[in-house]
């Protein structure tokens, strides 16, 4: 399961550190060893704003980051 956390600290203030967004992207356990399969949550201020689900990512070609990118990119908009 990969954990995405999306920080703001205003003013650079370290001790006023919000959470502003994350995300949990986990296997599905149904892909190959070639190509996976993802389900996501997504919050966005503590509530939930996505269920994304990703088919036949290539893990051998693509990252951790582009898979998050595919997240991003699915998810649905409130």
């Amino acid at each position: 399961m990969l954990v995405v956390t999306i920080e703001m600290y205003p003013v650079g203030d370290f001790g006023k550190r919000r959470i502003i967004g994350s995300a949990l992207i986990m296997n599905d356990g149904t892909g190959t060893p070639e190509s996976g399969n993802y389900k996501a949550k997504i919050w966005k201020d503590g509530f939930p704003v996505g269920t994304p689900v990703i088919k036949d990512f290539p893990r051998h070609e693509l990252d951790a980051w582009d898979l998050l990118a595919e997240v991003i990119k699915k998810r649905k908009k409130k």
